[in-house]
Order: structure tokens, then C-alpha cells, then sequence
């Protein structure tokens, strides 16, 4: 599944991913400005659909999304699931009744960052056939009220099987995204000093604009704040980057190339680290220091899994054309 690679794309999704890490690390240590971490999110969506390809074969676009996301999600979930029996089983010293009993009901609390594929790959068999009856500026508007439309199933609490409802919301970035590609609009951006501004006010409305997500949880600011603030944050983002970012930047860039690999087992390293790093340090070096620590770690995990399971981390095709393992 080798891919083109775009070097201020992965730079974007490095700095994404690694904003991802820095939230799970403490969720609250950014106080009042930590929820705005997840603004990366949308971004992640809008990214995704800078990249989206529709095709004539309904089941070959389906082949490749399950490949890409469905295969890495189960391999991820499973792991959540070992890790989770394992840590359980230490600490109610091999009692398997008490694990059992403490299995989760929830899937995605073995590894609840997994929502995320999930999602994406709705929101990619939806565009696809929102596709199917309309060109990329005509899909808008429909992908808009699909948006809307599950901002306020949000506000009334309600919860559609799937994760449907967050896949509702998601949609219009991601529409965003197919739209800016199809017209050429990143490749165009304005010059740097112009593209500098117009992401130093982005970076001004996000600082003091009530603007805080958790996507997951479905906590959402203003249905103006949720689908705007991240757009404008986003758009320069990109134009600032491809401005700037003409090859990798070591780490962030390294991230960005395998922010699906992050996305799975960061989890996994955050715990253990910060239990060993927090006796011996204040809060907050304690903190930086996780993080630090977690992408360091993640660079022989990632090693590992592209090595020896290529075919479960989305590196080469699980099901190959025919649905043939």
C-alpha cells in the first residue's frame, strides 16, 4: 500500500497526532484550553478528504477503506483487549472470574481511540455516494445539513447505533477537504506573508473563542464555533505548510507518515511511562516528559509493526482484489 508521500501533509498530521498524545497524556493540563488540542480532529478529517478517490466498483472502494482502516481497528482493538486482560489479571491476581466480570461493555474503551477509523470510514462510504449524485460543490450543501443535523442529535442526547450520529457531524470537513483538492485551492494558497497572518488570527480565534471539542463524548461548542473555528484553523494550516514544509521534518514529519500506528498504541505506552516518570518529577516536567517519552517509544513499535505485521497496520493489503486474504 505504498502511497506518494506529501511532506507538509505528513508534517500537518504529525503535529496533529502528536496534539492527540499531548491531550491523552492529561487531559487537563492545558486547563480551559485543553479540549481545543482536539481540534485536531477535524483537521484529520478534512485532511482525509483532500485525499479521497471515488471509483466505479462500489466493493473495490469498500475493499481498500476496510484495508485501510476496518483490519487496523480490529488489530488495534484486539491488542486493547490483551492489554487490558493482562494489566486485570495482575492486579486481581489471576483471578479470571473478576476480569470477566470487568470486560468492558463498550468496545472502544479497550482502545478508545479506534473510534476515529470507525468513523472515517463512514464518513468515506457516505461521501461516496453523496458523490455518486453530485460533483464536490454541489456535495456540500447536503454534507452540511448531514452536519447540522447530527450537531443537534448531540444536543438532545442522542446516540445512533455505530457511531452514526459523530459520523454526521464529521462529514462536512471532510467534504471540505474533497472540495479544496478538487479546485486546486491548496496549491494556490496565498503567499507566505498572507498565509502567516491568516493563521495567526486562526490561532488568535482559537486561543480566545470558546472552541474546546470532544468529538467522542459528543461535548461540542456553538454550531457555529464547531464547523467554523476549525475550517479557519485548518485552511491556513495547510496554505502555511505548503509554503514552508518542502521535506520531512525529523519527528514530526516521522509521526505524520504513521499517525495510524500512533493513533493505536499511544495508549499503551502513555500509562506505564507516566508511572514510572511522576515519582521523580514535578507535574508538569512529568508531563512533557511523558509525551516526549511516548514518541520516543513509538519510533521501535512502529519499527516492529511495519516489519512483521504489515497487513494488520493498514502497510500492505490484507484483502487483496477478489476480497482474497
Amino acid at each position: 500500500m505504498t502511497k506518494q508521500r506529501i511532506a507538509y501533509i505528513d508534517f500537518i498530521k504529525g503535529l496533529c497526532i502528536i496534539l492527540i498524545v499531548a491531550f491523552h497524556t492529561k487531559p487537563l493540563a492545558w486547563g480551559e484550553h485543553s479540549y481545543k488540542l482536539l481540534l485536531s480532529l477535524p483537521v484529520f478529517f478534512l485532511i482525509s478528504g483532500c485525499f479521497f478517490k471515488p471509483q466505479d466498483n462500489f466493493l473495490e472502494f469498500l475493499r481498500r477503506k476496510v484495508n485501510t482502516l476496518i483490519v487496523p481497528m480490529i488489530f488495534f482493538l484486539f491488542i486493547g483487549f490483551v492489554y487490558f486482560v493482562a494489566r486485570e489479571l495482575v492486579f486481581s491476581r489471576f483471578n479470571i472470574a473478576a476480569v470477566i466480570h470487568k470486560l468492558p461493555t463498550n468496545i472502544f474503551d479497550l482502545n478508545t481511540p479506534m473510534w476515529f477509523l470507525l468513523v472515517l470510514f463512514e464518513v468515506n462510504l457516505l461521501y461516496y455516494f453523496l458523490r455518486k449524485l453530485l460533483s464536490p460543490p454541489w456535495a456540500i450543501a447536503p454534507a452540511l445539513a448531514i452536519g447540522v443535523a447530527g450537531y443537534y442529535l448531540a444536543s438532545t442526547n442522542t446516540r445512533l447505533f455505530l457511531l452514526i450520529d459523530i459520523t454526521m457531524v464529521a462529514l462536512p470537513f471532510f467534504a471540505v477537504g474533497c472540495l479544496l483538492k478538487n479546485c486546486s485551492l491548496l496549491d494556490k494558497s496565498p503567499k507566505l506573508i498572507y498565509s502567516l497572518l491568516c493563521l495567526a488570527i486562526a490561532l488568535g480565534i482559537v486561543f480566545f473563542a470558546d472552541c474546546g471539542l470532544n468529538m467522542y463524548k459528543r461535548a461540542y461548542p456553538s454550531i457555529f464555533n464547531f464547523f467554523v473555528i476549525p475550517l479557519l484553523l485548518a485552511i491556513p494550516m495547510m496554505w502555511v505548510g505548503h509554503r514552508l514544509v518542502k521535506k520531512d521534518i525529523p519527528l514530526v514529519s516521522f509521526m505524520g507518515k504513521n499517525s495510524l500506528i500512533v493513533l493505536g498504541t499511544h495508549y499503551y505506552l502513555i500509562g506505564p511511562l507516566n508511572a514510572v516518570i511522576k515519582p521523580f518529577l514535578k507535574p508538569l516536567l512529568a508531563y512533557f516528559a511523558t509525551i516526549i517519552g511516548t514518541l520516543a517509544l513509538e519510533y521501535p513499535v512502529i519499527y516492529l509493526l511495519k516489519k512483521y505485521l504489515p497487513r494488520l497496520t493498514a502497510q500492505e493489503e490484507f484483502f487483496g482484489p477478489g476480497w482474497k486474504v
